[in-house]
């Protein structure tokens, strides 16, 4: 008798309180939302891709990665892109604004000594209204890429993902 007075006492203790009493959503990053990993089966419990392989590929090229200020870091792909006529680019940077950042592709072919850039640059102040993420689709020339990502901002910036995504005929 004593412990069921003792347990309805507190609850209505944390009640008046203002406490919750369970644990609070916590607030969505401005433009960003989790990736769902795939579905988990119950009877292999193990999981499953949602896509069809065999169309495309993609990257995560770099995750949790700092670049200076005024200064640009490179990061290589391992996919193929032969066959390809665009790929997709996108970059995140929970709660920090990326409107000086410039993500730069540079394509080249088997057995050239150099890459070139596409022509095409993603800036970060042409991005969607978010400021702390963007993408864009780039023409491929090459079958080999690397992405430099370039901030123009005098401080450093922590971002979390760099991806790519490239669809095959």
């Amino acid at each position: 008798m004593q412990r069921t007075s003792s347990v309805l006492l507190l609850g209505l203790a944390l009640l008046g309180s203002g406490a919750p009493l369970c644990a609070q959503a916590a607030k969505e990053s401005q433009g960003a939302m989790l990736k769902n990993s795939g579905e988990v089966s119950p009877l292999e419990g193990s999981v499953k891709p949602r896509y069809s392989a065999g169309t495309g590929g993609s990257e995560v090229l770099a995750q949790n990665f700092v670049v200076a200020g005024k200064s640009c870091v490179r990061f290589d792909s391992s996919l193929d892109f032969m066959g390809a006529d665009t790929v997709g680019i996108a970059i995140l940077a929970l709660n920090a604004d990326i409107r000086q950042t410039r993500v730069i592709p540079f394509f080249g072919v088997d057995g050239a000594p150099y890459m070139v850039a596409s022509g095409k640059v993603l800036q970060g102040s042409g991005f969607y209204s978010f400021n702390d993420s963007g993408s864009g689709i780039v023409p491929v020339i090459g079958n080999q890429m690397f992405v430099r990502v370039c901030n123009d901002f005098t401080d450093a910036i922590r971002y979390t993902q760099l991806t790519v995504y490239v669809s095959h005929r």
